[in-house]
């Protein structure tokens, strides 16, 4: 009987952790310009004021999730990716329970002789035509 109940709990056990009560998260999912989903791009959450700073990698799916953070305001989310320029979201304020949505899109970035350029996704580099004469 004992070992029924002990089987009983553990299936009725979540198989993901569940947000703690009274904390905050935030989760997103980061993508190139044209809608394709980056993995591996590096997300930092920091908090200055609470001495926060977490470190995450997104998915296969471009997905990331950052849970269990303490409601406040002063929350930096900092996504990179080699070849992208760099996306930072600030002054996001966490309300007690709250799950924020933070999806980002990177554009991608060149380096030219120390200069930087970022192309949007509208614009494309095309060679340059010569007219005849």
């Amino acid at each position: 009987m004992r070992e029924r109940l002990m089987l009983a709990l553990l299936l009725s056990m979540p198989a993901y952790p569940q947000a703690v009560p009274g904390l905050s998260g935030i989760t997103g999912v980061v993508r190139d310009a044209t809608g394709v989903a980056i993995a591996n791009a590096e997300v930092t959450i920091l908090n200055g004021t609470k001495g926060i700073e977490r470190h995450l990698t997104t998915n296969s799916a471009g997905a990331f999730a950052a849970p269990s953070l303490v409601p406040s305001s002063g929350y930096t989310v900092i996504i990179s990716k080699a070849g992208f320029a760099k996306r930072e979201v600030l002054e996001i304020e966490l309300q007690v329970g709250q799950n924020l949505t933070v999806d980002a899109t990177l554009f991608v970035e060149a380096r030219w002789f120390g200069l930087t350029f970022r192309i949007p996704p509208s614009q494309s580099i095309k060679p340059a035509r010569t007219s005849p004469r």
